[in-house]
């Protein structure tokens, strides 16, 4: 980020001024988005755990890798609760050392989304490329792998938000998961780096390496439940990094100038990429409904369970249906149809 969260004068008076439309606004809108994002992506945790056992795709390698990034989706969504908890108090404005405390596990959330998207396309790059390796490699080790370069990136993104706690501990922000990233990055270009588009860009590249070995190869796969999860992750991984790309472009080369010199304005303009954000984060449950054939088969199986239980809290009566089906039997040489 260019500059950290606005220091003005003029922007600071609003602090214990009373509810602002100005700055709450913004926090009820990504509040409200979030928490539809939170249910899409709680619901992708909840099928994939239920029904591994049930449906192979859904306890396959790559389901598990999948259901790790809603989690760390989650986390990154439930951070603009505090932002409308601090602007519909009427404060407004409290130090970092405060924020970071709510905070935390969304840095942790938001960094890990963005290193799950690496995870996920060299998951395919490795099911395409060496797929007697992947094949072979126990599925315990093989997320144990994914999970070490996880909880390594973890690490340090702790330590910076510790040097960032101690170097800025009054700093004042809005509670916006935008102003504490913008602490992070602040002055520390790997972190700048980190947080901008490029940093994104290389996760593609697995991609146009696996689109080359099929076309080249002519690899095709005879499992159409694990072809439809394939189409489901591109879409997956290409909506989530066009939502952030998309997003940090507007932010970093529109809107960040203008936060730096009028910070109200910039409050009213950061919703339109914030959407592009937020979308991305709350995409996957969709995706993997319509192109999975066992996610759907799985959702489908929750959404009557939902249905019977409204059903029954109205008051509704439900009848059971009957299933019946023809079967043989074969008395004396001579095939009988009957109802089993």
């Amino acid at each position: 980020m260019v500059c950290g969260p606005s220091l003005n004068p003029d922007y600071l008076s609003n602090k214990d001024a009373g509810v602002k439309l100005a700055f709450v606004m913004p926090a009820i809108e990504f509040s409200l988005i979030s928490l539809i994002g939170i249910i899409f992506n709680s619901s992708v945790c909840y099928i994939t755990f239920k029904y591994r056992k049930q449906y192979t795709t859904l306890g396959s390698k790559t389901a598990i890798l999948i259901t790790l990034n809603s989690f760390f989706e989650i986390l990154l969504l439930s951070a603009h609760f505090l932002f409308l908890a601090v602007t519909a108090s009427g404060t407004n404005f409290i130090p970092f050392k405060k924020a970071i405390v709510f905070h935390f596990h969304s840095m942790i959330g938001y960094f890990c989304a963005i290193l799950m998207m690496y995870s996920l396309s060299l998951d395919r790059l490795l099911a395409v490329a060496f797929p007697f390796f992947y094949q072979t490699v126990k599925r315990c080790y093989y997320i144990y792998m994914h999970l070490a370069v996880v909880i390594t990136f973890i690490c340090f993104v702790i330590y910076r938000i510790i040097q960032v706690i101690y170097l800025y501990p009054e700093w004042p922000v809005n509670g916006s998961i935008g102003d504490s990233l913008s602490l992070i990055t602040l002055n520390s270009s790997i972190w700048t780096f980190i947080f901008s588009p490029l940093f994104m860009l290389p996760s593609i590249i697995p991609y146009l390496i696996i689109g080359l070995i099929v076309k080249c190869l002519k690899v095709n796969s005879n499992d159409n439940k694990k072809s439809k999860l394939w189409r489901s992750l591109f879409l997956i991984i290409f909506v989530n990094i066009g939502g952030y790309f998309i997003n940090f472009s507007i932010m970093i080369f529109l809107l960040v100038p203008i936060k730096c010199d009028n910070p109200i304005r910039f409050l009213n303009l950061v919703i339109f990429p914030g959407l592009f954000l937020n979308l991305a984060s709350m995409s996957s449950a969709p995706i993997l409904i319509k192109n999975s054939t066992d996610y759907n088969k799985a959702y489908r199986k929750e959404f009557n369970k939902i249905k019977l239980i409204i059903r029954k809290m109205l008051g509704i009566k439900v009848h059971p249906t009957i299933q019946v089906k023809p079967c043989s039997n074969i008395i004396n040489g001579i095939n009988i149809e009957s109802v089993c």
